[in-house]
């Protein structure tokens, strides 16, 4: 929450320990830096140069500055947690992906896939009931929940998955050419006795 009487160093201890390990993690998640979460940054920057050359203007440009790196930090939050999110709800609702490319019983993963969006839900009510009022409140919750499924995700086994899309991808080629020999020959078969008749 942006209070009043905060210091320059209450900006930097933020930016440190809470933002930069959720935006650290986001980064190396996506390959990229969301523009979003960049403009944050920027916009505090900006704040913290006022504060530290106009003097009568400091504490307002201070809290300024931390409430653009509470928004880069809920965005941040948020952007990791709906990556995850969508990561696993594919595998969790592809029936054969879950049985078979998934290192943990398939109840165990239900169960954890279910816990994680249950901190999502709580994350999102958060911040329901913090607009306006606290824009850091659901930080903590949205990456809570990010890092929720990202331990489900840990058990999830990339190389069988790619293995398991290439083995359906070859039973679907297989069950369609069979098809179509069986409709060639069935056409093949009529046009004779067509033409026998």
């Amino acid at each position: 929450m942006v209070e009043s009487g905060i210091t320059e160093q209450d900006v930097y201890r933020y930016l440190l320990e809470t933002l930069q390990p959720i935006y650290a993690d986001l980064v190396a998640t996506l390959g990229e830096k969301p523009t979003q979460v960049v403009f944050q940054f920027e916009a505090a920057f900006v704040h913290l140069a006022v504060a530290r050359t106009k003097p009568e203007a400091t504490e307002d440009n201070l809290k300024k500055a931390l409430g653009h790196l509470q928004r880069a930090a809920l965005d941040a939050g948020k952007i990791l947690w709906l990556h995850k999110k969508r990561e696993l709800s594919a595998i969790v609702s592809d029936e054969q992906l879950r049985r078979f490319c998934v290192n943990l019983s398939e109840s165990a993963l239900l169960e954890s896939y279910r816990h994680a969006e249950r901190l999502g839900r709580r994350a999102r009510q958060l911040e329901i009931s913090s607009t306006g009022i606290d824009p850091g409140a659901a930080v903590d919750a949205y990456y809570a929940a990010a890092l929720a499924f990202d331990q489900v995700l840990e058990h999830v086994d990339p190389e069988k998955i790619r293995s398991f899309r290439k083995f359906r991808f070859a039973s679907l080629l297989r069950e369609q050419g069979l098809g179509l020999a069986v409709g060639i020959l069935a056409g093949l078969l009529a046009t004779l006795l067509w033409s026998l008749l």
